[in-house]
């Protein structure tokens, strides 16, 4: 028979384990297991990256185009990302030195195998009043579908995309072992929440 001192000691240690075997229960099957209103389990979406503008975001033009390689939870290394937005130049809105105008578009993001997520967005468009350029984008997304395991998908969050120019001043850092993109560029950030088949990890 076990002295009732050890029997005491094991208590809190069991207990401890079993509650550390619950949460890593809940967060393989999404967010505590909350259901994403498509019979999906719902999970932490996130991405980061950075890609050429093949249009750039020049403020007379109304619209650019981007093109970028990105990581993240859920679509696995490497993954692609494209969106394009668009904006009314007569929403611009100048002040404290900067010009803001409303923007909106859609992408699209092809995961590692394959599988794709569409998405739409709408927010800010803001850079400096006179050349625009660094300019920033702090927007919103919902998620509108997919393909493979992603079909059907749901999910919103927020967005950012600061867009910059690598001139030539950035070209013997690139030399040295960078990406190798001069010219206007930027770094697109995902936050949020999306349903998806399966558990998410960088296998995809």
């Amino acid at each position: 028979m076990m002295p009732r001192c050890n029997r005491v000691t094991l208590l809190p240690a069991v207990a401890f384990a079993t509650f550390a075997i619950l949460i890593a229960s809940s967060a393989i099957a999404g967010i505590g297991g909350a259901p994403g209103g498509n019979g999906r389990p719902l999970f932490e979406f996130g991405l980061l990256g950075s890609g050429p503008l093949t249009n750039p975001c020049t403020p007379e033009w109304g619209n650019c185009t981007l093109s970028a390689g990105i990581n993240g939870n859920v679509i696995g290394t490497p993954s692609t990302f494209t969106d394009t937005m668009t904006w009314d130049l007569n929403s611009g809105i100048t002040s404290a030195g900067n010009t803001c105008f409303v923007a909106s578009g859609n992408g699209s993001i092809v995961a590692k195998k394959g599988d794709e997520i569409d998405f739409i967005f709408n927010g800010l468009l803001c850079g400096d009043a006179d050349i625009f350029s660094p300019s920033t984008l702090n927007a919103t997304y919902i998620v509108t579908g997919g393909t493979g395991r992603f079909q059907n998908a749901v999910g919103s969050g927020n967005f950012t995309q600061n867009n910059i120019d690598i001139g030539t001043e950035a070209k013997s850092h690139l030399a040295a072992g960078g990406t190798g993109v001069t010219g206007p560029a930027a770094i697109v950030r995902f936050d949020g929440l999306l349903t998806a088949k399966g558990v998410p990890g960088n296998k995809q």
